[in-house]
């Protein structure tokens, strides 16, 4: 890169305002950007060919290194198209079609040979895509007039800007002001990330005030026509996602091969799980008989966009099903017409668990169930007793995804599960991902919090309650679930657990609190809250589900610039969100189920620059030692005695691999001779 490029990403270059025509933009922004960027987000009014025509050389540069841009913009409507469009009529979708394809038209007269061919290959590998957007009914009188612009590296905003300037050739020449902003300049972080966020609901159609399309398969078709000889840049990477895999991903798949397209992966949180089952979607796609349909499901709508941003290399309709059923069911009813029709030989499906098992979409794929691939992210979700009707017979292709495949106290559940999947074809644990790099190396340090004599009281009443309810079953019946929440909740909230994070927070100055992350239950996180921000002055903000996906995005921007030193979380630090910078995390609320501190462990120890390895600090609450020699050998006594186990499994699991094992495991050791415990044996773990 040159310096001026370099200068641009660190910010040091990049202007604070731009005046056209006094300035050039495109050498000043445009070029650099699109040089570095791995992604060019733009929401303009009305797009066309100047743009296009003086950034070919950026353009290229961004398709050589597998970079992507996207446009959301409106077409040129008449008064009764409009109408049509917001009225939703029969004949809507063909009257955006013929108004793109006119905007598209007119693009192909008048640019250059090179340009043209350059921007059809680029649609073609699926790194130009454009979306729609008109006003929403009851918005008549109103345009989509935006003008800001995102520049992305590897996902993250870098550099944003907002002002007058459209993409027309005029614009260039007007006086039209555009203010810039870089993440690394004081203040500028929030403003990058808000325009993020404004694109990404844009993108999403999550913006009331607009509906926004898919671009008409037809302008597509003819913008793939303006190709005329070979690529002007070399392709990158040998997938649709552009990216290799690692030796131990494809065994993963040449096991599931060896299976019969069949299997479960059990891969550690952070060894990529994701990009390998692109993979399997590649592979299945280029079968003599490949699925029609790859429906993909997973937990969380987050996670839904995720996979959709994944697929679009591919070049296939993608419908993201989740949420009200009006929002997706025409565009899955358009995707299977496309397969009906032969204009498309294979569509993507993406949808919740919750959507999954849903009447509209089970009867909108029901002709094509025989032609299906299913992929399962975060597999163990299907084994609850309404997802489970989820697991076809028809589905010829299975791949499950899981780090902790295995459903806690619900053996039922995780047997459907293996028995459908055909069992668990691929292994990457924890251990091996630390050893080969892929995660860093931790430290464990378990500590006992007492708990206050009323809670203690509690403790041992909800443990004999437990213990009445479990004697003699297998499974835990629904009452005894009822009760082990509630025990769960009581250790997850032992009011002296606040006064212990006071002190290990008070050992070291708050500047030493850099990329902490802090997990506390329900009833203490506001005084958690409290105590780290207000109290110790830390710069600090909760990390919820209260907070929208856009405001959760810009806190984990901040907590990875360092402007936030500590994230208090409530459970939505697990499955589906990536934290990598975290170099310490307290656990003051935790859970005995293995799949959820598993889970939550493997995200802290994602790697990150500069972060060789973590810390995880992690109160325990217990009765104190003088009250349980009151009671011992009493069946109080020996309830407490049973309920910890499930709290050993933990600190167990958690010890055999840290750097300072024998250390952690001094403290089982004073545990179970306090208790009189032989192993920790996981069959034989009891409910928290």
């Amino acid at each position: 890169m040159g310096s001026e490029v370099e200068g641009l990403i660190a910010g040091e270059m990049v202007p604070r305002t731009i005046v056209t025509p006094r300035d050039d933009i495109v050498s000043l922004l445009f070029e650099p950007a699109l040089s570095w960027c791995t992604e060019y987000r733009r929401a303009v009014g009305y797009f066309s060919s100047a743009w296009i025509a003086r950034n070919a050389v950026g353009l290229a540069r961004l398709a050589s290194r597998g970079g992507v841009a996207k446009w959301v913009t409106s077409p040129h409507l008449s008064e009764d198209d409009w109408l049509a469009l917001t009225r939703h009529t029969a004949d809507a979708g063909s009257l955006l079609e013929r108004a793109v394809l006119n905007d598209v038209e007119k693009l192909a007269q008048v640019l250059e040979e090179d340009t043209r061919n350059t921007i059809g290959w680029m649609v073609y590998d699926g790194l130009l895509q454009f979306k729609i957007a008109v006003p929403a009914a009851g918005n008549r009188h109103t345009d989509f007039h935006s003008k800001f612009g995102i520049f992305l590296l590897e996902g993250s905003p870098v550099v944003a800007f907002i002002g007058s300037l459209n993409e027309s050739e005029r614009a260039f020449e007007n006086h039209e002001v555009v203010s810039v902003f870089h993440r690394q300049r004081l203040g500028e972080l929030e403003r990058v990330q808000e325009l993020n966020g404004l694109f990404d609901e844009l993108w999403a159609g999550q913006n009331a005030g607009y509906t926004v399309y898919s671009l008409p398969e037809a302008a597509r078709r003819r913008l793939v026509e303006l190709r005329t000889y070979e690529r002007p840049y070399e392709k990158s990477g040998t997938s649709p996602y552009r990216r290799k895999l690692r030796k131990y991903q494809d065994e993963a798949m040449s096991a599931w091969i060896r299976n019969g397209h069949r299997g479960l992966l059990e891969m550690a949180t952070g060894t990529g799980k994701t990009l390998t089952a692109l993979a399997g979607v590649e592979y299945a796609l280029s079968l003599p008989d490949p699925p029609k349909v790859v429906l993909i499901a997973c937990p969380f709508q987050h996670l839904v966009d995720q996979w959709v941003d994944q697929l679009y290399p591919f070049q296939l309709p993608i419908v993201a099903a989740y949420g009200s059923t009006a929002e997706w069911v025409r565009d899955l009813s358009d995707a299977v017409l496309s397969l009906e029709v032969g204009t498309k030989q294979a569509i993507f499906v993406v949808t919740t668990y919750a959507t999954l098992t849903s009447d509209a979409l089970v009867r909108g794929l029901a002709s094509l169930a025989t032609q299906t691939f299913f992929v399962a992210d975060e597999c163990h979700y299907l084994g609850g007793q309404k997802t489970r009707r989820a697991m076809r017979e028809e589905y010829k292709l299975r791949l499950g995804l899981s780090a902790t495949p295995s459903r806690h106290y619900d053996f039922g559940g995780t047997e459907a599960i293996l028995s459908y999947f055909g069992g668990v074809v691929y292994e990457f644990g924890l251990e091996r991902a630390i050893a080969d790099g892929f995660l860093v190396p931790y430290y464990y340090y378990p500590e006992i919090v007492e708990l206050t004599s009323e809670e203690t009281e509690e403790y041992i009443v909800l443990s004999a309650q437990l213990g009445r309810l479990m004697a003699g079953k297998p499974e835990p019946t629904e009452a005894a679930l009822r009760v082990a929440i509630r025990r769960s909740r009581l250790l997850n909230n032992a009011t002296n657990k606040i006064e212990w994070l006071r002190e290990k927070l008070s050992e070291r100055p708050s500047s030493s609190w850099e990329y902490t992350l802090v997990y506390a239950g329900d009833k203490i996180f506001q005084g958690v809250t409290k105590l780290v921000g207000l109290e110790l002055g830390i710069r600090t903000h909760e990390f919820t589900s209260r907070q929208s996906r856009r405001q959760r995005s810009t806190l984990l921007e901040r907590f990875e610039q360092r402007d936030l030193q500590v994230l208090v979380a409530m459970r939505c630090l697990d499955e589906g969100v990536d934290v990598p910078p975290t170099r310490q995390a307290f656990f003051l609320a935790s859970s005995g189920n293995p799949r959820e501190f598993v889970q939550r462990r493997g995200r802290i120890l994602r790697r990150a620059e500069g972060k060789e390895s973590a810390v995880v600090v992690d109160a325990i609450a217990l009765p104190s030692p003088t009250f349980l020699s009151t009671i011992r050998g009493t069946a109080e006594w020996r309830a407490a005695r049973a309920a910890l186990k499930s709290q050993l499994a933990r600190i167990t699991e958690f010890s055999k691999l840290a750097l300072n094992s024998a250390k952690a495991d001094e403290v089982t050791f004073a545990l179970r001779l306090e208790y009189d415990l032989p192993q920790y044996e996981p069959e034989s773990g009891g409910l928290e």
